[in-house]
């Protein structure tokens, strides 16, 4: 929360006006409308999906290699947990479910790098010119992680050590010397603002485009939609289902069984069902569901079995789906993992201490060929084990991409803080020095400051809202912006007091990470419209849609819609469309 204007409002009144008024009155015309809109919106973009190849990287195309197919509407966002859906009693329940065997581990095959064709560039003064200005601006460890040759590297950055600069450097430094072509290059990270940030510096950097920078779930996403089809239920127009598309999903399942959603919620059904799908990866064996009589049981089992067949029937998958159909298309067809192993000649992967396994296996598939693969992260920074990160996966790393002993692992250590001052350092390692599971290092910094640490302790919330709004009225009547004071708060039910604290004491502010522009009520309703039009299966779009905007259609009307469809084995879609099915309403539902 940074404390700099008057209070913003999260999202507009439900009293307002609907802000698509050119909506057909029938759900027909409204999807008409929509692709006529998409189509044009299309066209005119068209020509800014060409992206150049240099004459001296074009080589035939492998069918791993072709544009990408299918719909572009679905945004992957970085998670689809959160702390506090990831749930308490998940392991309570699937702790009563049957082992079996260990996942198997794929192999590393290391190639000689030699033996791979290169690319030529240019042996050039423009070329020196240009690998010289990429090494400029770096330090010494960051110069070594950068130039470093073929084979498995671990880069220990420490926070605020340059690491992103470290990574796109890298990136342009393998193009610059002619060791790889910019398509023959992945870099993976966790945020799609991230990977945004870290394609716009190389492009920058570079003026050249086509590299594969992306998120592990944009990166799934969009090799299945190249290689699912033919190989499963799903198609390559699959939907893709965030927090909420999946959420509702359940509870609209969780109803029709009879059960209570308020006993068994949405968030808490989902984390059972998703922490069932990673297990049976997990090093040491995994678990599948057996029964053992009790009532949450026979509610996970059933609501999950439901979920598996509504997923499909709906052509949709969800994050955790993107992961494991990937993994799982991999394994079960080594020739698809093949073409992608050999288009990526060298293979980064950003913040890998928040790696879950399957990450991990797919990482390892990826790069086994030919092992150029430089991971980069921080141990002291693992916060998301639960949701799945393993920080094995970094603590092992030098002893599972050794190459059985052949290929050494590069560790090259970031510790050069650019961000905090001495005082800020020497209290976080005063701490962090004490985790066992850790790799050493020690965080350096120019920057000193007369400012101290401090920590108050309070009696509760509000008399802490209280010393906050203290301290700030002091900052500024010592001169400091308004503007440049932020307050962070661990849980949500904080800004309740915080805001009535600022409010008391007359000081702006503004609450910064509201209702995101994707999660608006007029954006998502537009976007379920696109997800229906590429995917006619898709019935949580349908059923969103379907009384949007308002045409009289209520709940006991989707109900016998759904129930009709269900009964024929169709998609909701279908039943809107059926004069059979829309006979069975009434009123102004039936000429909808």
């Amino acid at each position: 929360m940074v404390a700099r204007s008057r209070p913003v409002p999260q999202g507009a009144s439900s009293s307002e006006a609907y802000p698509f008024p050119l909506l057909g009155r029938n759900l027909d015309s409204s999807l008409s409308t929509v692709r006529g809109s998409r189509s044009r919106l299309r066209d005119q973009r068209c020509a800014s999906y060409q992206v150049p190849v240099p004459e001296a990287c074009q080589r035939p195309r492998t069918s791993a290699e072709e544009e990408p197919i299918g719909n572009r509407v679905n945004r992957v966002p970085e998670s689809s947990a959160t702390p506090k859906t990831a749930g308490v009693r998940t392991r309570g329940v699937l702790g009563r479910l049957t082992r079996i065997e260990s996942h198997p581990m794929p192999p590393l095959d290391w190639m000689d790098a030699r033996s791979v064709a290169r690319f030529d560039a240019p042996d050039t003064p423009d070329a020196e010119d240009r690998v010289e200005e990429i090494l400029r601006s770096l330090n010494e460890a960051q110069r070594e992680a950068v130039v470093y040759g073929d084979g498995p590297m671990l880069i220990l950055a420490g926070a605020g050590s340059g690491k992103t600069r470290a990574i796109t450097s890298r990136i342009a430094y393998l193009v610059a010397t002619a060791r790889a072509a910019p398509h023959e290059i992945l870099a993976i990270t966790f945020t799609n603002k991230a990977a945004r940030e870290m394609r716009d510096r190389v492009e920058r950097a570079m003026g050249e485009r086509g590299m594969w920078i992306s998120t592990f779930h944009s990166l799934c996403a969009r090799i299945l939609r190249r290689d699912i089809e033919g190989r499963g239920p799903w198609t390559r127009d699959f939907t893709i289902y965030d927090t909420s598309d999946r959420n509702l999903l359940l509870r609209t399942l969780t109803k029709e069984l009879g059960y209570d959603t308020q006993r068994f919620r949405p968030q808490m059904l989902a984390s059972w069902i998703s922490e069932e799908k990673t297990r049976r990866f997990d090093r040491g064996g995994g678990e599948v569901g057996s029964e053992d009589g009790s009532l949450e049981m026979e509610v996970f089992v059933r609501v999950r079995d439901r979920y598996r067949a509504a997923m499909r029937a709906n052509n949709a998958l969800d994050f955790d789906d993107l992961l494991v159909e990937t993994l799982t298309l991999f394994e079960e067809h080594p020739g698809v993992r093949d073409q992608y192993a050999r288009r990526f000649r060298h293979v980064l992967v950003d913040e890998y201490q928040d790696t879950n396994r399957i990450q991990y296996l797919l990482v390892r598939h990826l790069a086994g060929h030919h092992g150029n693969l430089a991971v980069c992260g921080d141990p002291d920074q693992s916060i998301y084990a639960w949701r799945g990160a393993d920080i094995q996966n970094i603590l092992d790393f030098e002893e599972d991409f050794a190459g059985g002993g052949l290929t050494p692992v590069k560790v090259v250590k970031l510790e050069r803080n650019y961000r905090s001052t001495a005082c800020i350092l020497g209290a976080a390692q005063g701490l962090i020095e004490h985790n066992r599971s850790r790799k050493e290092k020690n965080l350096v910094t120019d920057r000193e400051s007369d400012d101290r640490v401090v920590v108050v302790e309070c009696a509760d919330e509000n008399d802490e809202a209280n010393e906050i709004a203290a301290r700030i009225q002091a900052l500024v009547k010592e001169g400091v912006a308004a503007d440049s004071i932020a307050i962070f708060y661990r849980v949500n039910f904080m800004q309740r007091a915080l805001e009535r604290s600022l409010r008391f004491s007359g000081i702006p502010y503004q609450i910064v990470g509201g209702v995101e522009f994707y999660q608006r009520r007029e954006v998502r309703d537009l976007v379920s419209y696109l997800h229906l039009i590429v995917n006619p299966k898709d019935d949580v779009a349908c059923r969103r849609v379907l009384n949007v905007p308002s045409r009289g259609i209520g709940d006991r009307s989707v109900e016998r819609l759904s129930n009709w469809a269900a009964g024929r084995g169709v998609s909701l879609l279908a039943a809107v469309r059926s004069e059979e099915a829309r006979s069975e309403i009434r009123g102004r539902a039936k000429k909808s």
